[in-house]
């Protein structure tokens, strides 16, 4: 039995039934904070991993793959080429600055968020650059 006046023990229960609620929700039991989502871009087998509530696009759109994070609140879309559908005298780096000024015509207030970087992944080279850009009320990353 919980000493003192009726107000005092609903108080000292609530805590108590509070504190337990909480150590129960941090048992690490059922913790997805750390699962990750993959998924691979229509045109060319290309895997992507994203983490946990990311999903992919299902409704028509011009990229091999979009995802969204839960609640929108970022996106990627990622256009997969494969060497024999270019013009020989292209490269990467080409088709990069391609997408780039097709992203820019179609945004307002385009700007460089990230510079230019590039991952090496065994004998493969990722080169990204990340911009900011309006697309009528949306601010796109």
């Amino acid at each position: 039995m919980i000493p003192g006046p009726p107000s005092t023990k609903f108080l000292l229960a609530f805590v108590a039934l509070a504190a337990a609620v909480c150590l129960l929700g941090c048992s690490g039991r059922n913790d997805t904070s750390s699962a990750r989502v993959s998924f691979v871009t229509k045109y060319a087998p290309i895997e992507f991993t994203f983490p946990a509530g990311w999903y992919e696009n299902s409704e028509e759109h011009p990229y091999d793959l979009q995802c969204f994070s839960p609640f929108h609140r970022m996106n990627t879309g990622v256009f997969a080429f494969k060497k024999v559908d270019v013009a020989t005298d292209s490269t990467p780096i080409d088709i990069l600055w391609q997408q780039i000024d097709d992203l820019r015509s179609k945004r307002k207030h385009f700007e460089e968020f990230e510079t230019i970087q590039k991952h090496e992944h065994g004998d493969k080279t990722v080169t990204s650059i990340t911009y900011l850009g309006d697309k009528g009320v949306t601010k796109l990353l």
